[in-house]
């Protein structure tokens, strides 16, 4: 490097004309003019030229490339807080779901059923065909709604339940106006030393406080629930403190707490448990009920129903609770001013529970569960030859 640094420096020295050896100016002379004759550069000028620093260009401007930005998602805006929806109002006197499209603003009557603005029903044929029933079978279900429980009223022979008294299943609808109507519970029965027990509340009032170690209760309660009880599973004051609307005592419970079937064997509180002729109430929710009538004893048409297959029946119809009334010869649906069904005429016996059209003619009684056991025998009982009564009050 050093060497290369004197050799530089000898190059410019010569270059300026100074330098070690050169001869001092002289004065000029008139000499003849000179051609300058080219030289030959030398490899130690072409050296000098290689290493004479050359300036440094300046780099043309570069255009500078701005990145694309990532697409990003506008933010969400955050929500306007908004009031949850007002909900649809419930229409007001529903017992339990909005049944409110099946009732009409003016009553309206078919051959097979009713309307009006808190009462509806259609009566229905069954033929079993062997589906269910051993044997030949024809039943009749009324499918009823109702907004106020209230509209299914109870009557007595004689238009009064104090007082012992007997009639066919259509006076009785007749006397009390009743448009639809079925035989009830035969709650006074008495016959050769043999009488009805158990607690009988219609309509809202106590007319016995007794307790019926031998049959199933069954309570429809005035906010439209309908529960049976079975032998030694309740109190009469346990039922009267709940205020029930009515009280039947027949029996048996169709079904079972869960609102199954009860199959054979099983052991019924009734020892009527045979093929006879059958009439029940049906309890599906609060405000949706069925009367279910089974004719029989006619061979080539209906022979009827044993207590295992009428529970079947029951279920079969979506029945959450089932419970059997007064059957046999008793077993009759009313309406419009004829039997529907065609298990004979009927016979005598004390009770029904129906429905009118419109509003009630008389005002209901106080509910003030007065007690009290004993019936006033208006007539004697005029019994059919097919009674057992040591077994279940009229039903045979």
């Amino acid at each position: 490097m050093k060497r290369l640094f004197i050799l530089c420096l000898f190059i410019i020295l010569l270059a300026c004309g100074t330098g070690p050896g050169s001869a001092s100016p002289s004065p000029a002379v008139d000499a003849a003019p000179v051609t300058p004759q080219p030289q030959e550069t030398s490899s130690t000028d072409v050296v000098a030229l290689v290493h004479t620093a050359a300036p440094t260009a300046t780099p043309a401007p570069t255009e500078v490339t701005t990145p694309t930005p990532e697409p990003t998602e506008p933010p969400t805006p955050t929500p306007e807080p908004t009031e949850p929806p007002t909900p649809e109002p419930t229409p007001v006197d529903l017992l339990g779901p909005d049944y409110s499209h099946l009732f009409t603003d003016t009553p309206i009557l078919t051959e097979d059923g009713y309307s009006d603005d808190s009462l509806s029903f259609t009566i229905t044929r069954y033929d079993d065909n062997f589906e269910v029933c051993k044997y030949l079978c024809v039943y009749y279900v009324a499918d009823i709604y109702v907004k106020d429980v209230k509209r299914m009223k109870t009557a007595a022979a004689g238009g009064d339940f104090a007082v012992r008294g007997e009639d066919y299943v259509r006076n009785m609808a007749a006397e009390n106006g009743a448009l639809l109507a079925i035989s009830g519970d035969y709650f006074n029965y008495e016959n050769e030393g043999v009488v009805s027990r158990g607690l009988v509340i219609r309509n809202g009032v106590l007319y016995r406080n007794e307790y019926d170690p031998k049959r199933d209760l069954c309570v429809l309660y005035r906010d439209g629930v309908m529960k049976t009880f079975e032998v030694g599973t309740y109190t009469t004051e346990e039922i009267i403190a709940q205020d029930p609307w009515q009280t039947w005592q027949f029996g048996p419970s169709l079904l079972d707490e869960n609102g199954q079937p009860r199959p054979y064997p099983y052991k019924f509180n009734s020892q009527l448990e045979a093929i006879n002729p059958r009439c029940a109430i049906g309890y599906f929710s609060p405000g949706h009920y069925c009367f279910v009538v089974v004719d029989g004893r006619a061979d080539n048409y209906s022979k009827g129903v044993d207590m295992w297959d009428f529970s079947e029946i029951m279920y079969r119809l979506g029945c959450k609770v089932a419970y059997n009334l007064d059957g046999g010869q008793s077993a009759q649906m009313y309406f419009n001013g004829a039997n529907r069904n065609k298990n004979g005429g009927g016979r005598l016996i004390s009770d029904i529970i129906f429905f009118r059209t419109g509003p009630d003619p008389t005002p209901e009684p106080e509910s003030d569960f007065e007690t009290g056991s004993d019936f006033e025998s208006e007539s004697d009982p005029e019994t059919g030859s097919d009674f057992e009564p040591e077994l279940n009050g009229g039903e045979g």
